[in-house]
């Protein structure tokens, strides 16, 4: 076996295992928070201090609800799994899943959400589902973000030895702090020895695209805009070497 991506595969399982135990012990807080109130409810159930309780509660679920929905999507995946499944798919429909998943949230909130114009040559050589998951959770992010009547572009820009997917969100949704620290972590060498992980969204979305040889870039442009790329290499061999050594072990 090729020793790097026996390393690679190695590191991955590392990098699973560990956000896995970090989710875990996530869910510790707002489960307890949940137990807690609902305990104290039950006592007093129409006190004054009901509101504030319940909007705890919903707080609380929805952060227990998203870790466990991430925990699942990361316990799914192996690098084998994803190297024998990676195929050419257009990004269009990737776009087009992330889009209709969210359309509650953009209904509500009245957002424009701007597809891009696909050429004959928008595709991509990747695992459909992995991603499809990545671009749901990165948009539902996004716009949770985005004010009501709100506008988010996302573009498609094909150069010679890669292919970046953007998404433009026409206001700050993130500060200069923020763009820092999610930078900091994805240009680190080693995500094992990162003891400042962001949102556990994005280290799994970063944990996923690096099974694929794609990055991911975070900034805030002059203008005040957020800015959120992914960038996949037009690169077919890794993925001819995965299925060889996949081969050879069966």
């Amino acid at each position: 076996m090729d020793n790097t991506l026996e390393l690679s595969f190695s590191k991955s399982r590392d990098i699973k295992r560990k956000l896995l135990q970090v989710i875990i012990q996530e869910l510790r807080s707002p489960m307890s928070a949940i137990i807690g109130f609902i305990d104290l409810l039950k006592e007093d159930p129409v006190g004054e201090e009901s509101s504030s309780m319940f909007e705890t509660i919903s707080r609380a679920s929805a952060k227990s609800k998203e870790l466990l929905d991430i925990a699942r999507m990361i316990s799914d995946i192996e690098p084998e799994k994803i190297a024998a499944k990676m195929r050419p798919y257009p990004i269009g429909k990737l776009i087009d899943y992330a889009i209709k998943d969210n359309a509650q949230l953009i209904l509500a909130k009245n957002i424009s959400c701007a597809h891009p114009i696909e050429t004959e040559t928008s595709e991509l050589v990747i695992e459909p589902n992995s991603i499809k998951e990545i671009l749901r959770i990165l948009l539902s992010c996004l716009l949770a973000q985005t004010s009501e009547h709100g506008t988010i572009n996302i573009e498609i820009s094909e150069k010679s030895d890669k292919i970046e997917l953007s998404i433009l969100m026409l206001e700050k949704a993130f500060t200069d702090e923020d763009v820092l620290r999610i930078q900091n972590f994805i240009r680190s060498v080693d995500m094992l020895a990162n003891n400042a992980w962001p949102d556990l969204r994005l280290v799994a979305m970063q944990f996923i695209l690096l099974l694929h040889q794609a990055s991911l870039w975070v900034s805030n442009t002059k203008e005040g805009y957020s800015l959120i790329k992914i960038i996949f290499p037009i690169n077919t061999s890794k993925s001819e070497a995965l299925h060889k050594i996949l081969s050879r072990l069966n």
